[in-house]
This record gives structure tokens, sequence and C-alpha cells, in this order.
């Protein structure tokens, strides 16, 4: 209802957001934090409310993405890490990958059990020429490994689909094939 008077005021209507969010419904991006007491509305339909807190912070989060390059991760990272928040998972995802968003994208594609394609996104990363991202690869199967042992092999392809990756990771390799083997 009034989100059309803030159309050319973002950080006011990040205020305003922030405010309903915390005085509504006793909630706030922090994590840490317990939701802070509120008065609840008796008459309050349920299912109205249920979207009106969507609709707060996916545009909220939204907003926090929008904010110049310095700063838009602390405050969007914030709100995906705090499961108590009604966003929607779909939204998110869509607005950090057009956003180009990468700890968000990581973050949803981890709690959709999509590790798989977490390590792909950064297999690509390195075809781009994101000079870390290999190193990235190795990380997160080390991370990822234990519960998934059919990234293994896909790791292991990669990191020799080419000389320079071969080089760059020779011990890595030894210890990706050790694990093949060992776990058949």
């Amino acid at each position: 209802l009034y989100f059309a008077h803030f159309v050319d005021h973002p950080q006011h209507f990040v205020r305003f957001l922030e405010t309903v969010s915390r005085k509504r419904w006793g909630q706030t991006s922090d994590n840490t934090s317990d939701p802070l007491p509120v008065e609840a509305d008796p008459n309050a339909d349920e299912q109205a409310e249920a979207l009106d807190q969507a609709a707060v912070w996916n545009t909220l989060f939204e907003l926090y993405l929008s904010q110049p390059r310095s700063s838009p991760g602390a405050k969007a990272l914030a709100v995906l890490q705090n499961s108590r928040l009604p966003y929607d998972p779909t939204h998110a995802l869509i607005l950090c990958s057009t956003r180009a968003y990468t700890p968000g994208l990581v973050l949803l594609w981890e709690r959709m059990g999509m590790q798989e394609d977490v390590i792909r996104f950064f297999m690509d990363r390195h075809q781009e020429g994101d000079a870390n991202a290999s190193a990235e690869v190795v990380r997160r199967l080390d991370q990822y490994g234990d519960g998934r042992p059919q990234l293994y092999p896909l790791v292991l392809r990669f990191l020799t689909s080419t000389p320079a990756l071969l080089t760059k990771h020779r011990e890595d390799v030894v210890r990706v094939l050790k694990v093949i083997d060992e776990e058949k």
C-alpha cells in the first residue's frame, strides 16, 4: 500500500520497512537477537500477516542488494542467514542471480542441497578467468565431499582438464584420487 510513495527515496524506504518489521512483528535481520516483543493483534488475519511479512522482507532484500556496490552484502546476507525471516527463497535466488551476488547464490544453493551446482558454479568462474575459482572448487569439495562422494570424480575431471590446473593442484589431485580409491 505504501511502497509507491518511496519510489525516489530508497534509503527512506529501507528505514520504513525495517521499522515496520521491527514494530509490527518484532523481526530484524540481525540473526543473533531473539525476536523483539510485540503486542499481537487478536483480530489479525494470519494469512494476510504472513503475506505482508514476506512482501516486506522480499522488498528489503532487494533494496539491500540495490545499495551502492560498496556495501550491499552485509545486510542482504544477514536476511538470508536468519532462518526466522519469512522471505521467498525462489525470489531471493532470482535476485541473487540477476545481481550476480555470489554469497547469496551459494548460501541458497547450499540450503537447497545443490552442492554440485555450487562446485559447477566455481568451475564456470574458473573458465571465465577467475584465478581463485579452482581453489574454491577444492575448498567446496572438502566441505561437501563426505556426504556427497559423487563430487570427487567431477572435481577430478576438472582438476585434470588442463595442464595448468593439474600443475597448480597436483597435491589436491593425489588426495582426490586417494579418496576415490578408498571409497571405491
